[in-house]
């Protein structure tokens, strides 16, 4: 019975330990600078779920996002955060080998050097930039080796590249100022993306497309992008814009390259006015409703998981002790009755 004691008070802390870290991985909303003095110390210390929530100001600092899961890094509502590269060779957000984070409503400069990003992402997925302001960076967002990537409602703004997309795939680009970048959005080895509704304004160069075939458009009558440098036409309408009547699409396709084409360009660019001056900035954009950011937490820690499996092996021993014990009752029982008789 001693025994038996000792592996119910085992049983009973392994539970608590499991419920603990349970407990644990939901969300949580973690305060920049209350909670944590740095965004880093911030992210360094989150779980899987959190919302690290940040207070107005400039905060010099690289931010590394590393074998994460389930984050949301925004801006407390109504406040103003402005991240800047401490190091300007470094990008100043960097998500690797991450999944499910989500990038939002940060004003984000400072990666300079060749390289370098606002926001960079290796090998990751399901990773979504929203409502940010990426300006004055060797590239807006770097996108390389991912897949399943949101990029949204962004200002895009005086980067040597807007967006650069290397070896991946399913990238959803919607409804970004992408203007006075050198390159607007560069794509090597990168096909079986989207880009649409997105104004192309004053870039060097909108698009540079190595070994990529991608989408430019959504169905009619959602239609593609807005290209400054390109007149058409708009006397036309329909899917094949071949029937009488405007619709705000150009009649002839926009012509990137032969395998990257825009099958119905806007006519007009989506509503915007961006006003730059440094270090101040100032973006007054359309109103677009945000996506709902819904989190699924598919993952538990280590300890959990080993907490979990203790809790199996106890529940298991302290099941089959109970069975042996209750079959020696019946031993000891059967013994008595036959001494008796």
């Amino acid at each position: 019975m001693a025994l038996l004691l000792i592996l119910l008070i085992l049983l009973l802390e392994g539970l608590c330990i499991a419920v603990l870290h349970v407990k644990s991985l939901g969300k949580r909303f973690l305060y920049v600078p209350d909670d944590y003095p740095s965004i880093q110390l911030a992210i360094d210390n989150a779980n899987p779920g959190d919302f690290i929530l940040i207070r107005e100001g400039v905060y010099v600092e690289n931010i590394i996002i590393e074998r994460r899961n389930g984050l949301v890094i925004k801006p407390l509502e109504g406040n103003s955060v402005v991240i800047k590269a401490k190091d300007e060779g470094r990008p100043v957000i960097s998500i690797q080998f991450s999944k499910n984070i989500t990038v939002f409503g940060l004003t984000i400069t400072g990666g300079k050097a060749y390289r370098s990003a606002a926001v960079y992402i290796l090998n990751s997925s399901e990773i979504q930039i929203q409502k940010c302001v990426l300006y004055g960076n060797n590239a807006g967002i770097w996108i390389t080796y991912s897949q399943n990537i949101t990029v949204a409602n962004n200002n895009v703004l005086e980067n040597s590249n807007g967006l650069v997309v290397q070896y991946s795939r399913n990238v959803v680009v919607i409804e970004n100022n992408i203007v006075l970048n050198g390159v607007g959005i560069d794509f090597v080895d990168a096909s079986n993306n989207m880009i649409y509704h997105n104004n192309f304004i004053n870039n060097k160069q909108h698009v540079r497309s190595h070994k990529s075939v991608n989408a430019w458009n959504a169905s009619y009558p959602l239609g593609g992008n807005y290209w400054d440098n390109y007149t058409a036409e708009d006397l036309k309408r329909g899917v094949h814009q071949n029937e009488p009547g405007a619709d705000s699409i150009l009649d002839t396709p926009y012509k990137i390259d032969d395998t990257n084409i825009d099958y119905y360009p806007l006519a007009q660019p989506l509503a915007f006015q961006a006003t730059l001056s440094t270090p101040i900035i100032t973006i007054l954009t359309h109103t677009i409703t945000p996506p709902t950011i819904t989190l699924t937490q598919t993952t538990l820690s280590d300890e959990c998981r080993a907490s979990l499996i203790l809790l199996v092996v106890l529940v298991l021993l302290v099941t089959y002790l109970i069975i042996v014990a209750q079959k020696t009752r019946k031993r000891v029982r059967a013994t008595k009755s036959r001494k008796a008789d």
